[in-house]
């Protein structure tokens, strides 16, 4: 019996589950960013056109010169959300042979998004609020 060897079979990566806590937290992250993404996009539409102020960001200033205030704005909540997303499923670990660095360069650009368009958020709360404090 002490000759026997068990021989323990690799686990397919398609047999892998990831934590489901980590992909629970990658998924409320994107929620999360869309959000501040859509807060961003209607903050944005009520400088712009309610209040008028001129758009700080020359390639958005670019895209609603070129194709209007609405399409800039719904074309930058969903190519943002989808990046987030794409950035989701790396961190939620549900990639084939995922490194370890890949899972928290994932991670990293999910927290960069909330942070940049947070920042951004706050800007246009604070340029609408000055712009009425004025008024």
């Amino acid at each position: 019996m002490d000759d026997v060897q068990l021989v323990q079979k690799r686990v397919r990566w398609w047999r892998r589950r990831p934590s489901a806590p980590r992909a629970r937290r990658a998924w409320r992250c994107w929620v999360i960013c869309t959000v501040t993404g859509l807060l961003d996009a209607l903050t944005t539409w009520y400088g712009v056109r309610v209040v008028h102020l001129p758009e700080s960001n020359p390639l958005a200033r670019s895209g609603i010169e070129h194709l209007g205030l609405g399409a800039t704005l719904v074309m930058r909540v969903v190519i943002g959300c989808a990046a987030v997303g794409l950035a989701a499923v790396g961190a939620s670990g549900r990639l084939p042979r995922e490194p370890r660095f890949a899972v928290y360069a994932c991670w990293s650009l999910l927290i960069l998004a909330f942070m940049l368009w947070g920042a951004v958020v706050i800007n246009n709360v604070v340029e609408i609020a000055q712009y009425h404090a004025l008024t």
